[in-house]
């Protein structure tokens, strides 16, 4: 240990590191433990609920889906009136009609024979388109309820409401045309019939005065029973005032148009005051604060969307130029091809005299190197002839020194059969 203290001391002085102290033992310092990390956040975790939609929408998608869209408000009220316009519907059910109103789903109010009328058209013509487009399909409404049937149901339907219209005395209230004419004849025939009974009953006060002159006593008894008073009860309707105001405007359009006949102004092409009118209520209507600032939005979008043109129109004219000098590059390019292009039928003239050549020389190539191929082929067949002869060589002398050894063992073995039998004959 004390080696090592000795030895750290001196490396410290060797350091010179200032505010040590070179006689004193090393100490080290461990780091201190980890916090450990909680995973509970103070944030409060959210509920999951399948109600909600959480997918993510992407706003390039609803850019693309609805760009170059846009919102019709013509039939929209901006207004702030209280008064509810009535729902128009256009059918062309009756005829030379185009448009006929249709009475909202209130209990206060009552359809006139009329509005009932054309809802019924309306409503029967579109259930039978319905039922047509079923009947071409072959579908079935409900089960043994098929689609031709029902159209032809509906169709006779279509004809009995058309054909309430060929009765004299319906037509008036039926046929919105002539219900103006109806109802003025309405109003005739109850202004004279109130006009024949104040004479009656002028004519009655005059004859009771007359008796009361005469007889008292029975004038006292009798005048309860003499009456000397009239009620008439008066009604009022909606389509009676509507009646009445279009009376007086289409009496005004006569009157003005006998004027402009006398004055000299003998024009076909008059414009009846009713759309004059209405015209003119556009043109203010359009002076509403609401729509002027509509007005006033769309201005600053044309203008932004004039200004994106004005910098297409930038970037387009940038284009064009760039373009109109490649297509002067390339003019110039094939102007230098004219020159050359005099010359082309002379080099393929000369190509087609060369083909041939380059085809022998092609065919000549060929040819060597089939003869190449052939020569090594024979080369190899000699090599291995010639390691075959050797083998020849080397394998007959080999037997021919078997043979000989054979030859000499024979003759010695004949030889002694010789000589032995040499010695049998001897004894």
């Amino acid at each position: 240990m004390s080696d090592i203290e000795d030895s750290n001391s001196s490396g410290k002085r060797v350091l010179g590191l200032p505010d040590v102290d070179p006689t004193q033992p090393d100490t080290f310092e461990t780091p201190d433990p980890p916090e450990p990390i909680s995973n509970s956040s103070d944030e409060p975790t959210e509920l999951v609920n399948e109600n909600i939609d959480r997918t993510s929408l992407k706003p390039a998608k609803a850019h693309l889906k609805f760009a170059n869209r846009k919102f019709n408000n013509n039939n929209e009220d901006f207004s702030d009136s209280i008064y509810k316009k009535n729902k128009v519907r256009t059918g062309g059910l009756l005829k030379n009609q185009t448009v006929f109103d249709i009475l909202p789903n209130e209990e206060t109010k009552i359809e006139t024979p009329l509005q009932k009328f054309q809802r019924l058209q309306f409503e029967i013509m579109t259930f039978r388109e319905e039922m047509q487009d079923i009947a071409n399909r072959d579908g079935e409404v409900e089960k043994d309820i098929k689609g031709v049937d029902l159209a032809q149901q509906l169709a006779e339907l279509q004809n009995q409401l058309t054909h309430l219209l060929d009765n004299d005395k319906l037509k008036p209230i039926l046929e919105e045309s002539k219900q103006v004419v109806h109802y003025s004849q309405i109003q005739n025939n109850s202004s004279k019939k109130l006009i024949s009974e104040i004479e009656s009953f002028t004519s009655t006060t005059t004859n009771n005065d007359k008796e009361s002159n005469t007889d008292s006593n029975n004038n006292n008894n009798n005048k309860s029973n003499i009456p000397n008073h009239v009620t008439y009860e008066l009604f009022y309707t909606g389509e009676q005032a509507k009646s009445q105001q279009l009376q007086r405007i289409t009496d005004l359009e006569k009157r003005l148009s006998k004027l402009e006949v006398s004055t000299g102004n003998k024009s076909t092409d008059s414009v009846p005051i009713t759309q004059s009118i209405l015209e003119i209520k556009e043109k203010l209507s359009l002076l509403d604060t609401t729509k002027i600032d509509v007005l006033q939005q769309k201005m600053k979008s044309l203008s932004k969307e004039m200004d994106q043109l004005k910098n297409q129109d930038e970037v387009s004219t940038k284009a064009l130029t760039t373009n109109e000098k490649k297509i002067n590059d390339i003019f110039e390019t094939m102007n230098k091809w004219d020159s050359v292009s005099q010359q082309v039928p002379a080099i393929i003239n000369r190509l087609y005299t060369l083909r041939s050549l380059h085809e022998e020389g092609i065919s000549f190539s060929n040819h060597i190197s089939n003869l190449d191929r052939q020569q090594n082929d024979i080369t190899s067949l000699l090599k291995s002839n010639s390691s075959i002869m050797n083998k020849m060589d080397d394998s007959f002398k080999q037997n021919l020194l078997t043979i000989k050894s054979n030859i000499e063992h024979l003759e010695k073995r004949i030889s002694d059969l010789q000589q032995k039998q040499q010695q049998q004959q001897q004894q």
